[in-house]
C-alpha cells in the first residue's frame, strides 16, 4: 500500500514591487493582474520549504511578448550573496547559446534592491506534484511515462556535464514538467558550478536525500558524478513514489544507504575521497533490490564509487530507453516527447545522424 506523505510548498511568493511591476509591463507589454498580490489568506496557504534554497519564486498565468515567441513566463528572485548570483547568471548565460530543449532558459534578468530577478518560461508542474498526485490517488506513474521523462533529465544532465557544469542540485523541486505536452525542463541553477578538478567545492550542496555518499562523509573534491547518483534517487521515486533514501540529516542517510549497499570498504571510502576513512560505520543488515528492468537501471548510479557510475552521455543510449528511442511513444493515446530536437553531440552518441 502506498503512504500519502503531506504535501509541501514548492514555491516562496512575493509581493511584486512596483519597479518590478513596470519593469515588466514596459519591456513586455503585460499588465499585472492585482490578484497577483499576496493576499493575507494567501500567505497563511502558502508554507515555506525549509530544504530548499533560499529564494523566492513568483509565477503567473500571463501571456506575454517575448522575443519571437508567445509563451507564459515566472519570475524568480535570488537573495543569495554576490558570489551565488553572479555564478548563477554566468552559467545560466553560458547555456543560452545551445537552446537545449530539457533545460530551462533565462529570458532576460535585471537587478534591483540588491535582488537578481530572473525571467524564465513558466511550466504548470514540478516532478514532486507529479509523484505527489500519482500516491495520493494510489497510482504508479506509466513505466512508459517514467521512461520519458527519465530520458529527457539525462538529455539535460548531458548537455550541463559536456559543459564542465555540475548542477548539485537535482531533485524533484527542480525538475518542472508540462503537464499537456509531458516536456521536462531541468531547473534552479543556484548550486551550479564549473568544477575544476582537484579544486575544493562545498559539500553541503543539494537536499539530502538526494545527496551522494562522498558529500555525505565530508569530500570537498568531487566531480559531476554526483548529479548521476541523484539522477538514479530521483529515477526510483518514480518508479515507487518514495524517495528511496529517506532521512533528515546525512547521518539518517547514510543509515539508509549502508541498508542498500552494506558498510562501504576502505577502497570504497578512498574512492569517495572522505574525510572518515577511520569512522566507524553502523552494521546495518544489507537489504537486496527487486529485480527489475527499472531498477537494474538505478543500480548504474547508486554506487560508492564515484568512477563506477559512469559519464552521463553512455547512457543515453542504454535498452532501458530502447522505447524512448523508437521514435514515437504515447500514453492513453496522447504523444509523448519523441528524439527530436537532438543536438550533434547526442546524434553522434545514438548514431541517428
Amino acid at each position: 500500500m502506498l503512504q500519502n506523505k503531506p504535501s509541501r510548498s514548492l514555491s516562496h511568493h512575493t509581493k511584486i514591487t512596483d519597479y518590478m511591476k513596470k519593469f515588466i509591463e514596459t519591456n513586455y507589454r503585460v499588465s499585472i493582474p492585482s490578484s497577483m498580490k499576496q493576499s493575507r489568506q494567501n500567505k497563511q496557504n502558502r508554507s515555506i520549504d525549509k530544504t530548499s534554497n533560499v529564494f523566492k519564486v513568483f509565477e503567473w498565468l500571463k501571456q506575454v511578448d517575448l522575443p519571437n515567441v508567445q509563451q507564459n513566463v515566472c519570475l524568480k528572485q535570488s537573495q543569495h550573496n554576490k558570489q551565488e548570483k553572479e555564478r548563477e547568471l554566468l552559467i545560466l548565460k553560458a547555456l543560452q547559446k545551445y537552446h537545449h530543449p530539457c533545460i530551462i532558459e533565462l529570458r532576460h534578468h535585471f537587478m534591483n534592491n540588491n535582488q537578481t530577478n530572473m525571467l524564465f518560461d513558466f511550466m504548470p508542474l514540478n516532478l514532486t506534484q507529479v509523484i505527489q498526485g500519482h500516491r495520493q490517488r494510489n497510482k504508479e506513474i506509466p513505466l512508459i511515462l517514467i521512461k520519458s521523462f527519465a530520458f529527457q533529465l539525462l538529455r539535460a544532465i548531458t548537455q550541463l556535464h559536456e559543459c564542465q557544469i555540475c548542477h548539485r542540485n537535482i531533485q524533484p523541486d527542480n525538475i518542472l514538467i508540462n503537464n499537456n505536452t509531458f516536456e521536462l525542463r531541468l531547473a534552479d541553477f543556484s548550486q551550479a558550478k564549473f568544477l575544476i578538478e582537484g579544486e575544493d567545492s562545498i559539500n553541503n550542496v543539494n537536499n539530502v536525500k538526494y545527496r551522494a555518499p562522498e558529500l555525505l562523509l565530508g569530500t570537498t573534491k568531487y566531480n559531476n558524478s554526483i548529479d548521476l547518483w541523484a539522477y538514479g534517487c530521483v529515477i526510483y521515486e518514480m518508479w515507487t513514489l518514495n524517495a528511496v533514501f529517506e532521512g533528515n540529516t546525512p547521518e539518517e542517510v547514510i543509515a539508509e544507504i549502508i541498508k542498500i549497499l552494506g558498510v562501504p570498504k576502505k577502497h570504497e571510502l578512498q574512492s569517495m575521497k572522505s574525510q572518515f576513512e577511520d569512522i566507524k560505520m553502523p552494521q546495518i543488515k544489507k537489504k537486496e533490490w527487486e529485480f527489475s528492468e527499472t531498477m537494474e537501471f538505478i543500480k548504474q548510479f547508486i554506487k560508492y564509487n564515484p568512477t563506477y557510475r559512469g559519464k552521463a552521455q553512455q547512457y543515453l543510449n542504454h535498452s532501458f530507453f530502447k522505447d524512448v528511442l523508437s521514435g514515437q511513444i504515447r500514453l492513453n493515446g496522447r504523444e509523448l516527447p519523441n528524439i527530436k530536437n537532438l543536438k550533434p553531440y547526442e546524434l553522434e552518441i545514438l548514431r541517428l545522424e
